[in-house]
């Protein structure tokens, strides 16, 4: 799917989530955000660091699933991916991936939901890190 990326994988190994955990880790962080005083933010602020929190939140949640032994693994796999807004250069954008029952998902942090990336997206991907 992301042919020209560079693929980083840190995790031994990943539990792969349901396509609803990505609204429950949505809500958590909107709830987390807006307990921090953060109700509201422009679409086009800091994607680096909406989609680094959005895969620590769902790294937390997983984690507290595997405490409980609701989880087989210690990492779940959600990814952050770098590309290049309809394969424009200048336009340099990070999301989310998430490996669901769907498939390779990609998701947008700052509007919580899913997102449909172009064949020139997708191939114009550079890292990839899950």
């Amino acid at each position: 799917m992301f042919c020209r990326a560079y693929v980083l994988c840190l995790g031994a190994g990943y539990n792969i989530p349901t396509h609803d955990s990505l609204t429950k880790w949505g809500s958590f962080a909107r709830a987390t955000l807006a307990g921090l005083g953060i109700a509201t933010w422009k679409a086009f602020f800091d994607c680096d660091k909406f989609s680094l929190f959005f895969k620590v939140i769902a790294a937390v949640m997983h984690y507290a699933a595997w405490v409980v032994g609701r989880a087989t693994a210690t990492d779940v796999a959600v990814g952050v991916l770098i590309y290049n807004v309809a394969g424009d250069a200048a336009r340099c954008h990070m999301i989310n991936v998430v490996r669901t029952e769907r498939g390779i998902e990609p998701y947008e942090p700052q509007q919580c939901r899913a997102l449909d990336l172009t064949e020139i997206e997708r191939n114009s991907a550079t890292f990839l890190l899950w």
